[in-house]
């Protein structure tokens, strides 16, 4: 009983990949560094894939116009439809929660946590995703710090 208390207790606290703050909680897990890098490295390029190819089927579909207004507005559906889903649900998700080695969940921490405060920041201010030509740059030298070179070459 108190072994199923401890597994529960566990559960709750390294469930969740953290609030809207930015802050992300991994799960640590049995697999080896090489192993939690190839999955990780594989789940950053399909989410890259997979976004390119709804970002072309959005564009193709879905933009009214080149005002500012109708700009803007494909610009918050792009956030909110492709951007977040894709990046916050697929990839800090699942990468999350993939077990990474007790001893390298710093610094996977660290990337995940900046990705997620990059998508609060253009959450908040969607023009910050146009502002830059590499608008997720803090995120990828984080993914390049942790050695996933995999997932800091999705951003670009």
């Amino acid at each position: 009983m108190a072994a199923v208390v401890l597994v529960v207790a566990g559960t709750i606290l390294l469930g969740g990949c953290g609030g809207s703050d930015g802050s992300v909680t991994v799960e640590t897990g049995s697999l080896s560094k090489a192993e939690f890098v190839d999955r990780a490295n594989a789940i950053c390029a399909t989410v890259r894939n997979q976004f390119t190819r709804e970002y072309e089927a959005f564009i193709r579909n879905g933009r009214k116009g080149h005002s500012a207004e109708a700009e803007s507005e494909f610009l918050h559906e792009t956030i909110e439809k492709l951007v977040v889903p894709d990046y916050e649900g697929r990839m800090i998700d699942a990468i999350a929660k993939l077990g990474v080695p007790s001893g390298y969940a710093p610094e996977v921490t660290s990337f995940l946590e900046a990705l997620k405060q990059r998508l609060v920041e253009i959450q908040d201010e969607p023009e910050k995703l146009i502002q830059t030509a590499f608008p997720f740059s803090s995120a990828s030298k984080a993914a390049e710090a942790a050695g996933l070179k995999g997932c800091a070459n999705s951003f670009s």
